[in-house]
């Protein structure tokens, strides 16, 4: 169960934005945010990656206040990140889930883990495969393997998951 907020400085951050903000906007997130702050793994971040900010008119506002070089930013040293081009999943606003309900204008909707994983392997980068073979799939990396083979990546017969071989 993931925690009531997510840990500093992204509760802050998020926070000040709040603030700022004069109408509720709701974020689409995916990412190394949700990875580490809904899901519970452990990675950094200093952005939030999100797919959409609605209402879309409010994008170039956002961005201005907590996006790359805002005012936020330099003050907490993460920004939001808004991915105007990525995959994902069809229908994927079906299945987000609402997360850290804490603030009046902020709401935040995480990629729920399968269209995460998904959208990671999407991307093929060592890392995002890292993420979803080891933490957030519940599938034998071999099975992974059968339909994203990345043999520069992954070898299913070295696969661990906490120290023990995958089969």
């Amino acid at each position: 169960m993931p925690p009531d907020r997510p840990a500093e400085p992204w509760h802050s951050f998020l926070a000040a934005l709040d603030a700022q903000l004069e109408e509720p906007v709701d974020f689409h997130c995916i990412g190394g945010f949700v990875i580490s702050q809904q899901y519970g793994f452990a990675r950094e971040t200093a952005d939030l990656d999100v797919l959409g900010i609605i209402p879309p008119q409010s994008t170039a506002h956002v961005i201005q206040l907590a996006g790359k070089g805002s005012a936020l930013q330099v003050k907490h040293r993460v920004y939001i990140d808004h991915a105007g081009v990525a995959s994902y999943p069809a229908e994927y606003r079906q299945r987000l889930v609402r997360t850290f309900p804490v603030w009046r204008n902020v709401r935040l909707w995480a990629l729920e883990p399968h269209d995460l994983a998904l959208t990671k392997l999407e991307r093929s980068i060592d890392r995002d495969i890292r993420d979803v073979i080891f933490q957030m799939t519940p599938l034998p990396p071999r099975i992974i393997h059968k339909y994203y083979p990345f043999p520069q990546l992954l070898n299913p017969q070295q696969l661990t998951r906490n120290g023990q071989p995958q089969h």
